[in-house]
């Protein structure tokens, strides 16, 4: 953890449905000293964009769903504010962010203010902007522009 700066490792273990390691170690707040545990909440923020493009491309491979197959088909109840989204969003869109869809950054830790700071106390935020937001939200413009 020194050599690479990291101010913390969250480790999990399961075999067969059981918790064998469940182990924080480091701070989860530098500035504190407060440490992690195994209770500690983490965001692992673009991390699970990869999880589920991989999820997806097993189901893909499987045959159990297609790439460009419209979501309506998995996820009947699936609506976008445009109806012409709305039918023509597939998978691809979806994991591509090609939908229109605005940024949620702000709510990922069920909170609604507009700066976060980073969980290890760096003192980093993010932010998102009035204009980041419209250049977001068309569906049919962004949907559109892909075909």
């Amino acid at each position: 953890m020194r050599e690479w700066k990291v101010p913390v490792v969250a480790v999990g273990v399961v075999h067969e449905g059981r918790t064998i390691l469940a182990r924080g170690y480091g701070l989860r707040d530098v500035r504190r000293r407060l440490p992690v545990t195994e209770h500690t909440v983490f965001a692992i923020g673009s991390c699970t964009k990869a999880i589920t493009a991989t999820a997806i491309g097993i189901l893909v491979d499987e045959g159990k769903l297609q790439w460009d197959a419209p979501i309506r088909q998995y996820v009947p109840s699936f609506r976008l504010f445009d109806p012409v989204a709305t039918e023509q969003c597939t998978l691809r869109d979806l994991l591509c962010q090609r939908t229109g869809l605005p940024r949620h950054d702000m709510i990922w830790e069920g909170q609604g203010s507009a700066a976060r700071s980073c969980s290890t106390g760096c003192g980093t935020s993010s932010r998102a902007t009035a204009s980041t937001q419209a250049s977001r939200s068309c569906p049919s413009r962004r949907l559109a522009s892909s075909y």
